[in-house]
Order: structure tokens, then C-alpha cells, then sequence
């Protein structure tokens, strides 16, 4: 008999395996945002939980699954999307998912998954009672024709079109989580809830029918902001498989100091960039959002005003806890695939340092900032690995590469000081009766330009110092204040609760369908904040996008009061300036006239000069 000093062991134990299901830190809203992010995978415009009976169902009117896709779908830790942008990252979540919302105390009961797709109506059964008892997953899920019952039910719920519904018994963990993320969501944080995590997709989520305002920080238009800048970073191969992140600007490459780097002989790793974007939005609120002002207007004692902008008070009430809310403003976040993954805390930045001071406030929390990229969602995928994505996207170590968060601690601190100087030189000081104001010396003030990557500006090194511009000088002449416009509001869609009164979906023996049937889901187009993507102010030499509003024209006034002006690169609806009736109505001509030739906002800003100083 022949023997050898050498053999291999090594299997997959399957028990341990399914032991450990629950052990990946999927707790239940994040259950429900792994299905919901599915459902945006099937390209579903709507989707709804509702409660029925003693039953929760989820709904969407997605593509459906096939068999195929049915049979992929429960293949654990099969990469299914590989070679697609897709949320989904490991072939482990939507399983993992279905059985955290199964959950009923220290017991599992059974879901079921109900679906219309490329193969007609099936119903899926996933015994997690058995599976959990028995500690075998392989050939466990059950999949079948739907039964006519069922049927009629899934049709009074969606008509004839594709999509899936899963049903699950209303236990309480899932009540307590209808409780707190959608009935009252006073006690989250904005980067905890549904509507910052989908914010960005054009998908409407609804509850019980009523749909859910999404959150979208980055989402407005140039003029809601009064600073903007989108910075594109690329990934280079360095020595020893390192690798290095440079910052993409007029087809240069610079590191983190903004110095210009040579990549030539570089091999670039991904073709598509990291995109960094840093904003501040221009209207403020207070800790109970009932005192809105522009950021010109801040007050000398901050009652919230400088971490929090009006677009978040529409959310929440942050009175109740004021710094806990606004830790997720000093993060920066990350956005893969456009859905909100965690925020990161980036070095300079610290949450607890935005209570010291009105300015720090404003530079911790009231400037926002977010990383986001697009990727394929193979398992292997290098940005998902650099960035730390985790086989549960939730789970994230809070940390960046090193060169990474020195990119974008650099370029917050750049925004900030430019916000500085904007607010700074926007309000100088009005010239008193007995001492009139001095001629300008020269016919036109210059604009404010973005400094040269070559040459990069030198920045005050703390935020009480900033340099700020010489504001643009104003000929003496009765001034007037601008109406106070009211800004547009976008009220969520309110839309009463809709009880079904067809049968359950179920796998049992059917039941006679009551007469009234739930009214099907409406196809149609979800209501939506409609976010148009606005361009960085602080970058002129970037066309404006087709989609981009036109140039607002100045505001007309009713009487003639002295207010301080408020020049910056957009003459914006709330600013008050400090020109007559009449000049106002040469203004108002003369930028419709030459409308067609201002296309860049220092174009306009510096024909408002000019016809300011003539």
C-alpha cells in the first residue's frame, strides 16, 4: 500500500455557517433598507410597507424575479451583479435581511416572497424556523406557481405590472420598527433614516401609502448656496502597490497640498473619479426652525443658525438634541452608487470642536461635505476595498486612506476660508450723512477669481482670521429695501392610509376573497424633490448645464431705506441692494438686453459693477 506525507483538508460547515447568519450586525432597519435597495436594483419607481392584518408586507413595481433570478438570488454569497453598478456588494445581504425581519422575540417565523417577473406569478416560501432549527440552508427554499388567491391579491396591489411583495408576520420587532423610523422619527438622526439614505434616488417611498420627503443635501440649485465646489479625485498605482490619490483640475493632477504631480508614467486604477463636494447652503435656522435668515444675516448669538441650514429644519426638530443631531453634518459621507453608506470623521474636524464658537460651528457643520463613486458590484471590487465597504455595507470601520482624508481636509479648509470672505465682504459698512462715500478710483472692482492650482493661495490658518475681500465700493444714492420673497415650499404629498380589504397573501388552503379589493398602486411618476445638480459658483470657467436656472434678476423694491449691500456671484431673490427705484429699473433692462451674453456668473457680476459704478 502506497502512503504519502501529504494530504488536503479543508470544507465549507454548514452549520457554523448558518450559526452565524445572524451574527453579520444586520439589525432591522437595516434589513428593510438592504430589501429596499434591492428593490431599487429591479428599477422599482415605488415602494411600500404597509401593515395588513397581522401581517407587514413590502411592496414594490420593480422588474419581478425569474426563476433563474430567483434561484441566484438565495445562492448565498453568489456575486450577482457583477459586472453592473448595483447597490448590492457581497450575494449575502437580502437573505441576511429576510431573516432579521423574521425575528419574533427569540423565535423565527416563516416569509414569503411573492413576485411577477419574466416567468409569471411565483411564490417563494423561506422556512427560517426550520432552517435556524435544523442549521441547514442548502435546498431549503421552497419556490412555486402563485396560487389564483394570491394573484388576485398581488394584482389589487399592483395591477398587471411586475413587481414583488414580501410578506412577514407583524411581530414586534418590525412594529417597533414602523414606530421609529417612520410614524416618529423624532429620535434619529437625519443620516439614520430612509429618507437621507435614498435621498438621491428618484424612487418614491411610501408608508402606508403616504410617501416620504427624501433628503438631499447636494440636490438644490446654485442659488440655494453660497458656496458649491465639486472636486474630482483619482486613484494612481504607487510603489509596493500603494496607492496614491491625486486631484483632478483643467487636466492636472495635484496632491494633496495641491501641488502639481506628474502621473506619465503613473497607471491610473480606476477610469471613473472619487467626486468630492463641499457646500453650504445660503438660508439658516434656528435648534427649532422657526426663525429662518439668510447667512448674511447671522445673529452674534447662534441659537443653531450656523450648524443648521433651513433645508435641514424641515426635517427634524433639533431642540430635543441639538448636538447629537448634528454630528452627521460634521462627517463627511460617503455615497456609493448614490446611496448614503456612513459618514467619516476627517481630522480637524471634530464634532465636540463645532460647540466652541459661532465660527467653528459654521465650518464643522454648517460647511457639508461627501465623497460618492460609482462602481461594478463585483465582491473584489478595489474602491469598495479602499474605501472600506464590508460584506454589510453598515458596517464600516468610520475610517479613510490617508491621502484621501488629507484631500479632503485641505480642500474644507479652502471652502471654508472662500466662505469667510463672502460673508465677510458682503456687509460692509454703510457710509454715514456727514461723511459721503469716497469715488472709486478704478471703473471696475475686480471679481473675486479662484486661485491657480499652480499657485495656490495662501490661506489663513485658523478661521477666526480670514482675509476678507475689499467689498465693491456703491455711489451715494437713496437706497431701498427688497421685498421679502417667499421661498418655494414642497410640502410631502399627504395621502390617507389606504386599508386593503382583499384576502392575505398566503400559502394555505384559500380563502373566499372578500367583495371590496384594495385599490392597485398607481404607475405612475413618484412625487419627488426634483434636484437639478448646480454648479460649483467658485468656478467660472465651467458652461453652465441646459438644465441650470436662468440668471435671476435683480428684486424690485417699494420705498427708499439705506441697507448694507450684498455683492457675491449671484444676485440672489433674498439680498437687499442698495440701489434706487430707477437704477434698479436701468439694471432690470439692461441684464435683459445683454441677458444672452452672461452666461458665466462673474460675467454677470462684474456687468452689476460696472452699471453700479457708472
Amino acid at each position: 500500500m502506497e502512503s504519502t506525507n501529504e494530504w488536503t483538508v479543508g470544507e465549507f460547515n454548514e452549520p457554523g455557517m448558518v450559526a452565524n447568519f445572524e451574527r453579520q450586525g444586520m439589525k432591522n432597519d437595516l434589513a428593510l433598507k438592504e430589501l429596499i435597495a434591492n428593490s431599487i436594483d429591479a428599477d422599482a419607481t415605488i415602494t411600500d410597507l404597509y401593515e395588513y392584518k397581522d401581517n407587514v408586507y413590502l411592496s414594490d413595481n420593480g422588474k419581478g424575479i425569474s426563476i433563474k433570478e430567483n434561484e441566484h438570488m438565495f445562492s448565498a454569497y453568489r456575486e450577482n451583479h457583477g459586472r453592473e453598478k448595483k447597490l448590492g456588494v457581497s450575494g449575502i445581504g437580502g437573505k441576511l435581511a429576510t431573516l432579521t425581519l423574521s425575528k419574533d422575540g427569540n423565535i423565527y417565523t416563516d416569509v414569503e416572497l411573492h413576485s411577477n417577473g419574466a416567468d409569471g406569478y411565483l411564490t417563494t416560501i423561506i422556512e427560517w424556523s426550520t432552517i435556524m432549527k435544523d442549521k441547514k440552508y442548502a435546498k431549503r427554499i421552497k419556490t412555486r406557481k402563485m396560487s389564483d388567491e394570491n394573484i388576485e391579491y398581488f394584482k389589487s396591489k399592483l395591477g398587471e405590472n411586475t413587481g414583488t411583495i414580501y410578506k412577514f408576520k407583524k411581530t414586534e420587532n418590525i412594529q417597533r420598527l414602523m414606530k421609529y423610523y417612520f410614524e416618529d422619527t423624532s429620535g434619529l438622526t437625519l443620516d439614520k433614516t430612509f429618507a437621507y439614505v435614498f435621498g438621491k434616488f428618484p424612487v418614491d417611498m411610501r408608508f402606508n401609502g403616504v410617501s416620504i420627503e427624501k433628503y438631499n443635501y447636494f440636490g438644490g440649485y446654485n442659488h440655494e448656496y453660497i458656496i458649491y465646489e465639486e472636486v474630482e479625485i483619482y486613484q494612481f498605482e504607487g510603489r509596493n502597490q500603494k496607492i496614491e490619490y491625486y486631484i483632478h483640475e483643467d487636466g492636472k493632477y495635484y496632491d494633496k497640498n495641491y501641488n502639481k504631480k506628474n502621473t506619465t508614467a503613473k497607471k491610473r486604477i480606476i477610469d471613473e473619479p472619487i467626486t468630492l463636494k463641499i457646500a453650504c447652503r445660503n438660508e439658516r435656522n434656528n435648534k427649532k426652525g422657526d426663525n429662518k435668515l439668510s447667512i448674511y444675516d447671522l445673529p452674534d448669538e447662534d441659537d443653531g443658525h450656523y450648524r443648521i441650514s433651513d433645508y435641514d429644519s424641515q426635517y427634524l426638530n433639533f431642540e430635543k438634541s441639538y448636538d447629537e443631531y448634528t454630528e452627521c453634518f460634521a462627517e463627511t459621507q460617503i455615497i456609493r452608487n448614490n446611496q448614503s453608506i456612513t459618514g467619516v470623521k476627517i481630522y480637524g474636524y471634530k464634532h465636540t470642536s463645532s460647540r466652541g464658537s459661532k465660527e467653528s460651528g459654521l465650518k464643522i457643520c454648517g460647511l457639508r461635505s461627501e465623497i460618492s463613486y460609482e462602481t461594478i458590484s463585483e465582491q473584489s471590487n478595489i474602491l469598495d476595498r479602499e474605501l472600506d465597504i464590508q460584506l454589510n455595507k453598515n458596517q464600516h470601520s468610520k475610517e479613510l486612506p490617508k491621502e484621501l482624508a488629507s484631500i479632503i481636509s485641505h480642500m474644507r479648509k479652502k471652502c471654508y476660508n472662500e466662505l469667510i470672505k463672502k460673508i465677510k465682504s458682503s456687509s460692509p459698512e454703510p457710509p454715514s450723512p456727514e461723511q459721503p462715500s469716497q469715488e472709486p478710483s478704478s471703473p471696475e472692482p475686480p471679481s473675486p477669481e479662484p486661485s491657480s492650482p499652480e499657485q495656490p493661495s495662501q490661506e489663513p490658518s485658523s478661521p477666526e482670521q480670514p482675509s476678507p475681500e475689499p467689498p465693491s465700493p456703491e455711489p451715494s444714492s437713496p437706497e431701498q429695501p427688497s421685498q421679502e420673497p417667499s421661498s418655494p415650499e414642497q410640502p410631502s404629498p399627504e395621502q390617507p392610509s389606504q386599508e386593503p380589504s382583499s384576502p392575505e397573501l398566503s400559502t394555505h388552503e384559500p380563502s373566499t376573497p372578500e367583495s371590496s379589493r384594495h385599490e392597485a398602486f398607481p404607475v405612475s411618476e413618484p412625487l419627488r424633490h426634483e434636484p437639478s445638480t448646480p454648479e460649483p459658483s467658485t468656478r467660472p470657467e465651467e458652461s453652465p448645464r441646459p438644465e441650470e436656472s436662468p440668471v435671476p434678476e435683480p428684486p424690485t423694491h417699494e420705498t427708499e431705506e439705506t441697507y448694507s449691500p450684498i455683492p457675491g456671484p449671484i444676485i440672489q431673490k433674498h439680498q437687499k441692494l442698495p440701489l434706487s427705484k430707477k437704477q434698479l429699473d436701468e439694471i432690470i433692462e439692461k441684464i435683459t438686453s445683454n441677458k444672452d451674453t452672461l452666461q458665466y456668473d462673474s460675467d454677470l457680476l462684474s456687468f452689476y459693477n460696472k452699471m453700479c459704478l457708472n
